[in-house]
């Protein structure tokens, strides 16, 4: 099998590298480099000596963030002495190393603002520097196409992850915006700046921690960061309007349908130093969504098996957009920015699964089931963040938001279910369709207040609120029948349509004080109020006599307010910070039924939890953090509302009015180094948290096999931890170099479960529910290797994922599954404008039902051509040359486990062309660098 080569060969390749590494002993060269205008030290240039000047050959180093440099060791002679780092000229000394410490002294760099501009890098450039809360990347760095858009970009870069559905995540933390020089594109969506923005425009990824707004304007950092991407975007194409177009077309080869393909997208834009303005256009059906489903955030009422599906299936997808930001009357202290986008997409989706369901009892309910879903969504949305600084004492944050969508779902299934021990339970077909229309508008407020002429002393006040409302109607049909003994004894049709309207609305105000009591210790005090109201209503009706069906209709009002207070002592340090507290939380939850089965409840839970917060910064490229604090959740709507929810004839949800918010207990801890010297990353992230009152199911089973399941409080805590090590190291100084993830997360939660009862509603059958405890582990191991150079770059993978649950309530079910892929990828860059490229990926599996996880082979090639002076590319890509993908996956929960299969694209080959104005044709070779590899790749 594939696999048993690729995976010896990546070991091959790994060890054989250290062969590169042995060094001749001798004397050191050491200096000290200084800007020549600004005196400042010049941090993270790459220094070398070698005997003729050039790279060959030569011995190589880094200065750190005081300007100081070492070789060592370098054998006795004369040598050229060469420092470069981009932005400056580059520095050539002819020297003389002896024995011993050969110290060059103070030696002053120029900065080149012409090279700036072309922004071309030699093949010594810095690919990586580090600044304390910055990782930045040069993307001249690597090697990108003239048909890549930021995300190819970012599946480049060490620790960056993008997951098949374009979440992007550093190190293990999610990324949630992406800033062009400091301004948000497209708030709150990130993906819209990683799927059309090109990747050519990009001078650097920069990945920051993010101080909180509070922290940035106080200087007191409160310990609420967030992971976001700062593009710096090239000099050239600043000033200028830009653009890149591309349109194409194909077909699949292989499929029933034999569908045409196609694809078009473009940005166009200008910046400047003040202002930036972008329209962004895109619209396929191979599966390249370029934005967020908004209406996977405003879903609300809107239930059902295929609704807001991601995985699988087929997809056409449009969107087009305008994001503007700039500086009012050029005053960089008072900043207005906004978007808006149109959107919308269709999904197709064939299913089957397989689930296990345990029982009490031991014996276990075996379903099959067979669908197709069509799921279509569009909407508006649209943002404006004016931040404005009246003085440098007050300040203005103001963040209004509004989305307004349609959706629509029709599905239909085929289904049966047996008993591991009687035999044949039901069998049935079920379709449901459902329209929606949503609204949401949401917004924030800061003001915030520098008290007096002491530093630190500060008041804040942050109002958000929310208003969102959704309104449904759909229908539901299925024909049931229920078998005794193995023979037909009943059959059950439901024809039902209904009416459903969702409204919430929220405000919450956080008002927090700041006092400096000296020696940089600061006291923190804080108040915030939250509250939040749901009103449901739904009414269903028999289709047929159109009569109100009250079992399956329902009035709620929810409401929710809670009170935090917290107060902290902080002590900031050059090297540390260290900040202690401690939180009281009371909150009351009301509910009032006024229709079904929903009834009239009231209760007030007080939580009390420490909050710590240590940093320690050993350098401006190694650090250690650790957090704990505790956190109140309310239910949803949907865990709320008592009426049951059958859209699915197998599976009936209800909800619980009397469910109690939990809270969350979690401590974590980041350590991160970074070696300046071979660019070899060690990050290692873990976790621990402990719920109280956790909402988890209830479930239970009639004798027709068909499930209930409501939402409860846990009344023991639900545990879990994680760990998290990645390292990315370069092989010596070659064009190698080697990334792992190692990932490891276990969970203990808690269900209840009965079965052969007829009770509908968790009154009934709550007291006679057994609990069961799941354990669940899960380990992955994500290795590959790359090299690049000027012409060439490789990467050879291999994942392997392992899960396994322990079920109390069947100690004997065979839940174990690997999932396992090895992986390579060649880029090649020919003479004449011309690109090849090729990518492979081989699937295998353990563990699963038959009839799924059956291994499969993905095989994508390309090749492109340059014309019309690199203003145009020509490229011709076939997908799936095998035609072997295939999406399988596996679902482990705390009494079932689930086999999922769905259908892909397959097999097609599409034509396109790419056209670029502006300062593209200017740019072209500054993406042409040899990659992390950095130096070239001798040293002896």
């Amino acid at each position: 099998m594939i696999h048993k080569y690729i995976i010896p060969l990546i070991v091959l390749l790994f060890f054989s590298s250290f062969a590169m590494t042995a060094q001749e002993r001798g004397g050191s060269v050491k200096v000290k480099l200084t800007d020549s205008l600004t005196s400042e030290p010049v941090s993270y240039a790459t220094i070398y000596v070698s005997r003729d000047g050039t790279p060959a050959g030569a011995y190589y180093a880094m200065t750190d963030g005081n300007g100081v440099g070492v070789i060592s060791p370098v054998p006795a002679g004369r040598y050229v002495f060469i420092a470069e780092l981009m932005g400056y000229k580059t520095l050539g000394r002819n020297i003389i190393v002896g024995n011993g410490v050969n110290d060059l002294g103070e030696l002053f760099m120029n900065q080149n603002i012409e090279m700036l501009d072309a922004v071309v890098v030699s093949a010594v450039g810095n690919p990586i520097v580090v600044k304390k809360d910055t990782i930045e990347y040069s993307a001249a760095a690597y090697k990108t196409s003239d048909n890549d858009v930021l995300e190819d970009l970012l599946k480049k870069l060490q620790g960056v992850e993008v997951s098949s559905d374009g979440a992007i995540s550093y190190q293990g933390e999610t990324i949630n915006k992406i800033l062009i020089d400091g301004k948000e594109f497209f708030l709150d969506d990130p993906s819209l700046a990683s799927k059309n923005i090109p990747a050519q425009i990009i001078q650097k990824v920069k990945i920051v921690d993010k101080k909180s707004d509070q922290a940035e304007f106080t200087g007191i950092d409160d310990g609420n960061e967030e992971k976001v991407i700062d593009l710096s975007i090239k000099p050239g194409m600043l000033e200028a309007w830009f653009g890149n177009v591309t349109a194409g077309g194909g077909h699949d080869l292989q499929t029933e349908e034999h569908d045409a393909r196609y694809q078009a997208s473009g940005m166009i834009g200008r910046f400047t130093e003040n202002n930036q303005i972008s329209f962004i256009l895109n619209g396929n059906n191979t599966n390249n969504r370029g934005f967020n489903d908004m209406n996977s955030e405003m879903g609300g009422g809107m239930r059902g098996r295929g609704f807001g599906g991601n995985r699988g299936g087929i997809m056409t997808s449009w969107m087009a957009g305008v994001n503007a930001n700039m500086n009012i009357g050029g005053d960089k202290d008072r900043e207005l920015g906004g978007n808006y986008l149109y959107s919308g997409s269709i999904r197709d989706v064939e299913e089957r699964s397989s689930r296990t369901t345990f029982l009490s009892d031991g014996s276990s309910l075996i379903t099959d089931n067979s669908e197709t879903s069509r799921f279509f969504s569009d909407g508006h949305r649209g943002g404006v963040e004016l931040d404005y600084k009246f003085n440098d004492k007050t300040s203005l944050l103001f963040r209004p938001r509004f989305n307004y969508g349609r959706s629509r779902y029709d599905e239909a299934s085929t289904y049966s279910t047996d008993n591991s021990q009687s035999g044949k339970v039901n069998d049935g077909t079920s379709e449901s369709a459902s329209d929606g229309i949503s609204w949401r508008t949401r917004g924030r407020l800061l003001l915030r207040q520098k008290i007096g002429e002491t530093k630190g002393r500060t008041l804040s006040l942050n109002v958000d609120y929310s208003l969102a409302d959704n309104e449904y109607s759909g229908t539901n049909y299925s024909e049931t029948n229920t078998y005794a003994d193995n023979l037909l004894s009943g059959t059950e049709v439901v024809d039902q349509r209904y009416d459903q309207k969702d409204e919430d609305y929220s405000v919450s105000a956080d008002l927090t004080y700041t006092e400096p009591l000296g020696r940089n210790f600061f006291l923190l005090g804080s108040y915030r109020f939250d509250w939040r109201q749901y009103q449901s209503e739904k009414m269903t009706y028999d289709n047929v006599s159109g009569a109100l069906i009250e079992d399956y209709s329902s009035r709620m009002r929810n409401t929710f307010t809670s009170h935090r207070m917290q107060v902290s002592m902080m002590k900031q340090e050059e090297k540390y910070n260290l900040q202690i507290g401690v939180n009281a939380e009371p909150s009351t939850t009301r509910t009032v039924g006024q229709m079904g089965a929903a009834r009239d409840t009231s209760y007030t839970v007080w939580n009390f939890a420490p909050s710590a917060r240590f940093e320690y910064n050993f350098s401006d490229h190694e650090f250690l953090r650790m957090f704990y604090w505790g956190r109140t959740s309310e239910p949803t709507v949907n865990q709320l509302m008592p009426v049951p929810d059958n859209s699915d004839p197998l599976y009936v949800s209800l909800g619980n009015a009397a469910l109690r918010p939990e809270f969350q207990h979690r401590l974590r801890m980041h350590y991160d180094y970074t070696d300046m010297k071979t660019f070899s990353t060690f990050a290692l992230m873990g976790g621990f948290n402990y719920t109280k009152d956790d909402i988890i199911n209830a479930s239970w089973y009639d004798g027709s096999g068909v499930q209930y399941t409501a939402p409860v409080n846990s009344d023991k805590p639900v545990l879990g931890g994680d760990l998290m090590l990645m390292i990315n190291s370069q092989i010596a100084k070659s064009g190698f170099s080697i990334m792992s993830f190692t990932r490891g997360a276990v969970t203990s939660s808690l269900s209840y479960t009965g079965n052969d009862t007829t009770a509908t509603t968790l009154d009934e059958i709550m007291d006679d529910l057994i609990a069961g405890r799941t354990t669940t582990l899960s380990l992955t191991e994500d290795l590959s290797l790359v090299y690049r150079n000027d012409y060439v770059e490789t990467r050879l993978g291999a994942k392997a994922s392992y899960r396994k649950a322990w079920y109390e309530i069947a100690s004997q079910a065979r839940s174990d599954t690997w999932d396992n892929a090895v992986f390579a990828e060649v880029t090649a860059t020919l003479p004449w404008g011309m690109e090849i490229a090729t990518d492979a990926r081989y699937n295998y599996y353990f563990g699963y039902e038959d009839g799924f996880g059956e291994p499969n082979l993905t095989w994508n090639a390309e090749i492109s051509q340059q014309f019309l002076k690199k203003k145009m590319t020509l490229r011709f890509k076939v997908y799936d040359i095998l035609n072997q993908s295939r999406n399988n996956y596996r679902n482990t929960t705390d009494n079932y486990i689930e086999d999922v299969y769905n259908n892909t694209l397959g097999q097609y080959f599409i034509i396109s062309l790419v056209y670029r104005f502006g300062n593209f044709d200017k740019m072209m070779g500054g993406m042409r660098g040899r990659g992390p590899g950095g130096p070239p790749p001798h040293r002896r």
